[in-house]
């Protein structure tokens, strides 16, 4: 018998609360993100800071820079070509720099108060 080879649609969890985070999901919405994966801002489901991004997909969980490069992966385009070039930087150094960009994200960028705007 042969497995079950439905594709699912990935889960990308986001923080809803940062202003950067909330503007790049938008613009990326544009593209045929919201087509291709089904949009969350993390304080939906937790009351906990997000400490990353995350993209789930065939039960596989996508954290940080991954996490990152999957999502322009699946906007195509420029986007696509974007990803395809940061990866090929090690994934430690991808990660560095994701994390740099996270711990600084509320001082870099703001915060927003309403959490559950999806456009």
């Amino acid at each position: 018998m042969a497995a079950n080879s439905e594709n699912t649609v990935p889960v990308i969890y986001y923080d809803g609360r940062c202003n950067f985070c909330h503007l790049l999901i938008q613009r990326l919405s544009k593209t045929k993100l919201e087509s291709n994966a089904h949009l969350f801002p993390y304080q939906l489901v937790s009351n906990n800071e997000p400490s990353s991004l995350l993209f789930i997909e065939d039960s596989v969980v996508y954290e940080g820079g991954l996490a990152a490069l999957r999502l322009l992966t699946i906007c195509g385009g420029f986007y696509k070509s974007l990803s395809q070039l940061i990866g090929l930087l090690p994934n430690k150094i991808i990660n560095r720099l994701y994390f740099m960009i996270a711990r600084n994200r509320y001082r870099w960028f703001g915060t927003k108060s309403c959490v559950i705007n999806y456009n």
